[in-house]
């Protein structure tokens, strides 16, 4: 009897980690986002349970849309309309990149490259305000103006924003409306870490507050709380995991319940990657292979503002990411833990999405 429930939980274990690998297969689209509420590139993607927010800008035509009921009746809602964003911008365009985000339980937030300014909106009115202007970024730094970019990120713990400001070379924050103050100095990183620690491709906050980012020498560093830097992963580390000799760029990255993901990769060649932030080099693992990208229905390893959406572990939870300026959300399915339900998420896999 001793000897068959082993078999039991060897075989068991098995197909628990069968399933982990089934588990971050691609699964079918969402949604194309199209039609009524009008027909846009995507440029930043939220998620808020089963509510997504996207941020289109085709033809210089700014909408932010709310799609309720994702992967169900997805019930498209225009919240900021091309005339209100020109209006309050002054600018046609708008590309919030890996920003756009959720901002406390009201908000969306994002740092807009075009007018240099932090943007939020109102998820339930679509009530749009320019949170910390171009202004008041330049009149914190001393500059003539201000730059932002792709790498900026919402704090999840009090909903302000974090961003790089590269005529400053400096790392911001915001705390409150037309409020800004220094998180760190590029030049602190760089002289922590070396002259490569310089800031590119992505940013995000893990849950005990410590900071991560890209960096142009291909690994990803740290500051923590108490304003230490440190490398988590040096790039002989994550080409050695991903495969991908030329592996050297960042891109969106995102603390969820199953851990940390970041995409890594050259071009639209990458690879999604996960730790768990207690143990990183214990931990570290591919979530999605650029293969795997590239022969799904995205056909790409173009990764954007990945997200996670639903109720961690239930099945019809996972994380998402859009196209950066096409119109897919795509999203992949998270394993179960293991030995719990293994059997039955892959039947449910099979049921949901067969």
């Amino acid at each position: 009897m001793y000897l068959k429930k082993l078999l039991t939980l060897i075989i068991a274990l098995f197909f628990g980690t069968l399933t982990a690998v089934a588990g971050t297969s691609i699964m079918a689209p969402w949604l194309t986002v199209d039609g009524v509420v009008g027909s846009g590139a995507i440029y930043g993607l939220a998620i808020d349970g089963t509510n997504a927010y996207a941020q289109l800008g085709l033809n210089n035509l700014v909408q932010i849309v709310r799609i309720a009921d994702i992967g169900g009746a997805n019930i498209r809602t225009q919240l900021v309309s091309p005339t209100t964003w020109t209006t309050a911008s002054g600018a046609s365009s708008c590309t919030s990149f890996q920003g756009f985000d959720l901002s406390g339980t009201d908000y969306l937030q994002f740092g807009d490259v075009t007018s240099d300014a932090i943007w939020r909106v109102n998820k339930y009115t679509g009530l749009l305000i320019n949170y910390c202007s171009k202004q008041a970024i330049s009149n914190f730094t001393g500059r003539s103006g201000a730059a932002l970019g792709a790498v900026q990120c919402v704090n999840p713990a009090n909903g302000e924003h974090i961003f790089f400001e590269s005529t400053s070379s400096k790392v911001l924050t915001t705390g409150g409306s037309n409020i800004v103050s220094l998180v760190f100095n590029e030049s602190d990183a760089t002289n922590a870490l070396g002259d490569t620690a310089t800031l590119s491709g992505g940013m995000n906050v893990d849950n005990s507050g410590n900071l991560y980012f890209g960096t142009s020498g291909g690994f990803l560093a740290k500051r923590d709380t108490g304003g230490n830097f440190s490398v988590v992963f040096t790039k002989a580390v994550i080409t050695n995991i991903t495969q991908i000799l030329t592996a050297s760029n960042f891109g969106t990255m995102k603390m969820g319940p199953n851990g940390f993901t970041f995409r890594n990769g050259s071009g639209t060649f990458g690879t999604l990657l996960q730790f768990d932030p207690a143990n990183p080099s214990g931990t570290l693992s591919v979530f999605v292979n650029a293969r795997e990208l590239t022969n799904s229905v995205a056909a790409s390893a173009n990764v954007n503002c990945i997200r996670y959406f639903g109720t961690y572990p239930s099945a019809s939870s996972g994380w998402a990411w859009h196209q950066f300026g096409l119109n897919g959300i795509y999203l992949t399915a998270v394993p179960e833990p293991a030995l719990v339900g293994l059997v039955g998420l892959a039947a449910l896999l099979l049921r949901r999405f067969v």
